[in-house]
Formats: C-alpha cells, structure tokens, sequence
C-alpha cells in the first residue's frame, strides 16, 4: 500500500497506470474506495520542495480518503511476485 485511507472495506476500485490527478479524479468521480496503479506517485523519495502534481495528487488522495496501491516492482515479471500475488486476489488470472 503507497497511500493509506480511513477505508477498512473495499466496495469498488480503479485501475491505472499512473496515478496521476487526472486519473485520480475520475476515480473520485467513481466513487473508488481504491485505486490500483503500476507506477507509484514517486519512483525516488524526495523531499517537498514545490507545489506540483506529486503534491496534488496527495491532496486529492486525502480529499477523497482513496487507498492507492503501487504493484509496480522489481518483480513484475514473476509469476510468484508481487503483481501475481495481486491478480490472484483480484482473480485476473
């Protein structure tokens, strides 16, 4: 999990890319409890420096109290990795 929510129950989800506030906008106009990305909201830490999209993606994030889920890793290509693991539990497979 890259962002955490107040959310104990998950009744809908978006998948994107990345998550981005134009994606994570039409989430909130779906009524998503979850969004699923590949690439997360940052690849490097860094510290906040500027107000720029990182910035308000969290904002929109915290607005909507929206869990956001990376599965973006070093194990991608795995079939026992992270990104199996996720789509079992999502029965994509």
């Amino acid at each position: 999990m890259q962002f955490a929510s107040h959310n104990n129950v998950v009744h809908s989800l978006a998948l994107c890319l990345d998550p981005n506030p134009s994606a994570i906008r039409r989430a909130m106009q779906l009524d998503v409890q979850l969004l699923i990305t590949h690439h997360p909201l940052l690849i490097a830490p860094r510290l906040p420096s500027v107000l720029d999209t990182f910035h308000e993606a969290l904002f929109l994030l915290f607005k909507a109290d929206m869990a956001l889920y990376a599965a973006h890793s070093s194990l991608d290509a795995v079939i026992d990795g992270p990104a199996g693991w996720l789509a079992q539990e999502l029965v994509l497979h």
